[in-house]
């Protein structure tokens, strides 16, 4: 009957209302749970540029990991963690230049001879299953797993802080740094240093 119509009518128009809330709230709640947890006074020293499966971070004043997406800005005092086939690059910040964004991770520099450079301003690519924490923004700290680094040619230095020694990387240097699970006669992890091209020296 027409009556009987009627009531269908409007039982699927309550269940297609029912769900789009459902979907609205759904879809909020993903934003918030990727929505950045940075404060205007935490400082920027670089950009994922690139990520496979799911690498996430966690802010130094927060105890909520969230996934990272491309062109998420880093923070000082962040850790980028990658678990099982996933990886990251992080894009270091030159403090003294802006980055062309058509070239993630170059520089143009305008010289008084109206001259441009360009400068490369050093990438990290952290491989699967490796958990780094960043410092300033010319220093990781490395916690656990594999780390390529490329200095480039920028004007700060590239360092990374293993145990407690330092390295820097000077310009147009690329190194593999890995930690292994092994410990040395004091009870410190040990690391392995790979330079491809360049010198890493010790500080």
């Amino acid at each position: 009957s027409a009556r009987r119509r009627r009531h269908g009518f409007v039982d699927f128009l309550t269940v297609v209302i029912c769900l789009a809330g459902i979907a609205g709230a759904l879809y909020c709640f993903r934003n918030l749970i990727y929505k950045s947890l940075a404060t205007d006074t935490d400082v920027p020293v670089g950009t994922i540029t690139f990520k496979k499966k799911s690498p996430r971070r966690r802010l130094e004043h927060e105890n909520v990991w969230e996934y990272l997406k491309l062109q998420s800005t880093i923070y000082k005092g962040d850790y980028i963690l990658t678990e099982d086939l996933s990886e990251a690059q992080l894009i270091f910040k030159e403090s003294k230049y802006a980055v062309d964004q058509t070239e993630s991770n170059v520089a143009h520099v305008v010289l008084e001879d109206n001259e441009i450079e360009q400068i490369k301003t050093g990438s990290a690519e952290i491989h699967a299953n490796s958990m780094m924490r960043v410092g300033d923004d010319n220093l990781l700290h490395f916690i656990s797993g594999s780390v390529s680094l490329n200095s480039g040619s920028r004007t700060e230095d590239l360092s990374i802080q293993v145990g407690e020694n330092l390295y820097t990387l000077e310009k147009n240097t690329s190194a593999v740094f890995s930690m292994g699970t092994s410990k040395d006669s004091n009870g410190k992890q040990t690391a392995t240093i790979f330079v491809s091209s360049g010198k890493v020296r010790e500080s």
